[in-house]
């Protein structure tokens, strides 16, 4: 009775292991600073924002970092390593397009009163 109790905890066990590493979440892309050049070493991202990249890294002073985007509920989220600052982690999101040069964003409906909106 013991060991047949044991051994369906460890076959539930293993098949949480096997769940967890099934769906680990894995990034879209990485991109590499080294020497204040960035460049994509994995996964697909526009060239726009890699030269946009370089040119924040010169700003800001980054000589070193990574770059990891993670799709979320569609969107993608930006994670960064230790090396890059704060101020610089949010040079590197203002730059990040939010349609992946998707062209120019869509004017937005105007309301009731034939207005937009004021905020």
């Amino acid at each position: 009775m013991a060991r047949s109790l044991i051994g369906i905890v460890l076959a539930a066990l293993t098949l949480g292991a096997a769940i967890l590493v099934a769906r680990r979440v894995r990034p879209q892309f990485v991109i590499r600073i080294q020497k204040q050049r960035a460049r994509c070493v994995r996964g697909e991202v526009s060239e726009r924002y890699v030269r946009d990249c370089n040119d924040v890294a010169q700003i800001t002073g980054v000589r070193s970092g990574c770059i990891r985007g993670f799709r979320r509920a569609g969107a993608v989220h930006l994670v960064f390593s230790r090396a890059i600052s704060g101020a610089a982690r949010q040079s590197f999101r203002n730059v990040w397009p939010d349609g992946q040069d998707a062209g120019p964003r869509p004017i937005p409906p105007r309301g009731p009163s034939g207005r937009r909106a004021r905020g």
